[in-house]
């Protein structure tokens, strides 16, 4: 939403403040969309770990049972 704020505040009212409030808008949600992404990854990272790691030990017990 900052960056189409941002766009929104370059394109609608020129070179201005106001301008300058959407490069400071533009500039914020760039770095919140990148810290998000990287977040994500990492999460989805972690995730997959446990998933495997809980497959690892359904694997074993079923291996134990037999």
């Amino acid at each position: 939403m900052l960056i189409l704020a941002g766009m929104t505040f370059i394109r609608f009212f020129g070179v201005n403040r106001w301008s300058d409030l959407g490069y400071m808008t533009l500039a914020i949600g760039i770095v919140l969309w990148l810290v998000g992404f990287r977040l994500y990854h990492k999460r989805k990272r972690d995730y997959q770990g446990y998933v495997d790691e809980l497959d690892r030990e359904e694997s074993d017990d079923a291996a134990t049972s037999l």
